[in-house]
């Protein structure tokens, strides 16, 4: 079998004292972002020591394979970016509270399968840990998530000044901001169409005007209960995908970028940037409730 294959292979064991007991675990675990979906997802492996009675070496190897499998949802953690400057990892550097919140988040992580092999006698534990970004999918509703664990408010004021970044414009025509203009608008549709894009919890859109881009959403722009629950954006792949969230709700503004800056800003036309402040008029401030989708 491919794990059985693989665990031979490994050579590195690191032995873990959990509650007096010693445990194994391979720490060849790896992990992933799944932006689309709002995820984080890790797997873990570990055995035990032989000469263990079998009951306790199926606990064992189960523990230590769960432990691996929390580190490497940390350190996959630690990788991503929460704006356009600062990583979790950067941010962990200064605030001991997050760094406690995030820690407790990934100890407390979804286990969403888990397996037991015997290799020589020995058994061989696989388990998949499963971490949210956010709140806004069904199965990660009234879990700990990764938005919830990391101090946020500082990033309010931050990377919403004007700036001159150098940019990378469509050679395309623009095309004006769609949506049914007789109906309240419900969100907000990026399209970045494969502009180069790193995506980030916080990701920040600015208007190009009179050679500077002017800030127009994000972190401030939202509600503080809504970014500590639901973050500020809505990733996916495609159009079609966006169009059928719950974030875009029936009548989303769809927008084409125009580009985005060296700094990972996204910008948008001017004519696109007045479009989407008229249609917040008469108490219909749908970016407060970050009700915004961002797609590849």
């Amino acid at each position: 079998m491919k794990l059985i294959r693989m665990v031979k292979m490994m050579h590195v064991v690191i032995p873990l004292l959990v509650s007096n007991t010693l445990l194994l675990t391979a720490s060849a675990g790896q992990g992933s972002v799944d932006w689309s979906a709002g995820f984080v997802t890790a797997t873990g492996y570990g055995t035990a020591l032989r000469g263990t009675l079998p009951n306790k070496a199926l606990l064992n190897a189960r523990r230590a394979a769960e432990i691996d499998a929390q580190r490497a949802l940390l350190e996959t953690i630690k990788g991503i970016h929460i704006d356009t400057q600062t990583t979790i990892d950067g941010s962990l550097q200064r605030d001991v509270a997050s760094r406690t919140r995030i820690e407790g988040a990934v100890r407390g992580a979804l286990i969403v399968k888990q397996d037991v092999n015997m290799v020589d006698g020995s058994p061989v534990a696989s388990v998949v840990m499963r971490l949210c970004l956010d709140g806004r999918s069904a199965e990660c509703n009234g879990r700990g998530a990764l938005v919830s664990a990391i101090g946020l408010d500082r990033f309010i004021s931050q990377n919403d000044a004007r700036s001159t970044s150098s940019m990378s414009v469509f050679s395309s025509p623009h095309e004006q901001a769609a949506f049914d203009r007789t109906r309240p608008a419900t969100a907000t549709i990026l399209l970045l169409s494969g502009q180069r894009f790193e995506r980030v919890l916080l990701p920040v859109v600015v208007s190009a005007q009179k050679g500077e881009n002017v800030f127009v959403y994000g972190v401030r722009r939202v509600a503080p209960e809504v970014v500590r629950s639901y973050g500020i954006v809505r990733y996916t792949d495609s159009l079609e995908q966006a169009r059928i969230t719950e974030t875009a709700g029936a009548n989303p503004v769809v927008i084409m970028a125009e580009a985005v800056t060296a700094d990972n800003r996204i910008v948008i036309a001017p004519q696109d940037a007045a479009t989407l402040e008229e249609t917040l008029r008469y108490g219909n401030n749908f970016l407060e409730k970050g009700r915004v989708v961002i797609v590849r």
